[in-house]
């Protein structure tokens, strides 16, 4: 006789939470020219979510930041209910009094850091320490909390709470990478989404991140560094122009040269008198980081797989770049009013250009097992010290 899926045995972790047992045994992953793609769509609108936006930045100072956790809530249970994979959206179930609670926690924990320090200024490594000591717990936290609270089908994610793991990654690497001057930081990033991935699950589907740490050594230093070196080239070739047709650049104004022909212009008064030049680095800079930014989520959401369902993100660079700096310049002009247009408009490119691909006669993660009451494990999780700190 056939075990029944609903009724799958459950484990328990150490801490005392309760996660389903993860699926063992599945088939080897299909080429992904055997897969067939599931687009997600968003159906969000600038309008909806301006109204929400403008209610909860209101609300929350009106309450000092109280507020600030109820606003949350109604922010992502619209972006998520907005989200929709084979025609079914997801949904955000968190209860804004946890994450109050952790809220207040990390506040509470600040001001006793603060005064202790004003105290014994002479300890305040010891602060600096417990600071550093917590972040791994926190993250492990948010991460149960966050995906405890998010479901598709009505089927909730998971998050294993690997603390050993996050004190690795996040504690071990993540000073690794700052006092390599982030030379390590593309090692970090990539440590970090093997973390998540791998204590990551869908109902009992577990998911893995099977994406090159070398990739994000080209993605995050050295594609940036030749985009930097394009971008100051760009700078001395203009400046080089300016002088050959009687602007000195260096004071910003139209006049003859008195820079003696061809030499580089001294970088410190070029930035301090020529506003074209400042002005470019910075248009330069939002460009350069919408670029890197597509490169990342590609490589990151192009090498994810959940059972035998994997990911596949197209974002165009040059796109993204644009999108990044229209965003940017429409927020600066409207002091921020148009905030919501921007997220909306960023969130509705990206989500365009990810697809989810499946095996054959499998609809999108209904391979994963279900259980009879999926919501009261989530309460169960709920109930043991889960609250989102802000992470």
């Amino acid at each position: 006789m056939m075990p029944n899926p609903a009724h799958a045995p459950v484990t328990f972790s150490p801490e005392g939470s309760a996660f389903p047992a993860p699926i063992t045994g599945a088939p080897p992953p299909l080429p992904e020219a055997a897969l067939r793609p599931v687009p997600f769509t968003f159906t969000g609108s600038a309008g909806e979510y301006f109204r929400i936006w403008i209610v909860n930045v209101c609300l929350t100072i009106l309450t000092l930041g109280i507020y600030s956790a109820w606003a949350k809530v109604r922010r992502q249970r619209y972006l998520y209910r907005s989200t929709l994979l084979a025609g079914s959206p997801f949904d955000y179930h968190a209860d804004p009094r946890r994450i109050l609670k952790g809220r207040l926690f990390v506040f509470l924990f600040l001001v006793i850091a603060a005064a202790f320090n004003a105290a014994v200024p002479e300890l305040q490594f010891i602060t600096q320490i417990l600071f550093f000591a917590i972040i791994p717990w926190l993250i492990v936290r948010s991460q149960i909390f966050n995906l405890a609270n998010s479901s598709y089908h009505n089927l909730r994610f998971h998050f294993h709470p690997d603390y050993r793991g996050s004190y690795r990654v996040y504690l071990v690497e993540g000073i690794l990478s700052m006092v390599t001057g982030g030379l390590l930081t593309p090692l970090f990033v990539c440590r970090s989404k093997q973390f998540f991935f791998r204590n990551c699950h869908f109902g009992r589907t577990p998911a893995r991140f099977t994406g090159s740490c070398k990739r994000f050594f080209r993605i995050l230093l050295v594609n940036p560094l030749l985009l930097a070196l394009l971008g100051f080239l760009f700078v001395y070739l203009s400046s080089q122009l300016l002088a050959l047709l009687g602007t000195d650049p260096t004071q910003g104004e139209v006049g003859p040269d008195t820079g003696g022909g061809f030499g580089f212009p001294p970088f410190l008064p070029l930035f301090g008198g020529s506003g074209w030049v400042f002005s470019f680095l910075v248009v330069w800079g939002t460009l350069a980081f919408g670029m890197v930014e597509a490169w990342v989520i590609n490589h990151i959401w192009s090498h994810v797989e959940l059972g035998r369902h994997r990911f596949r993100s197209t974002l165009n660079p040059f796109g993204m770049a644009w999108i990044r700096l229209t965003n940017t310049v429409a927020t600066l002009v409207t002091l921020g009013l148009l905030t919501p247009w921007a997220r909306i408009r960023l969130i509705r490119y990206r989500l365009a250009a990810l697809v989810l691909l499946v095996p054959p006669g499998e609809e999108a993660f209904l391979a994963a097992v279900g259980r009879e009451d999926p919501s009261a494990l989530s309460e169960e999780l709920g109930s043991f010290m889960d609250a989102d700190f802000g992470l």
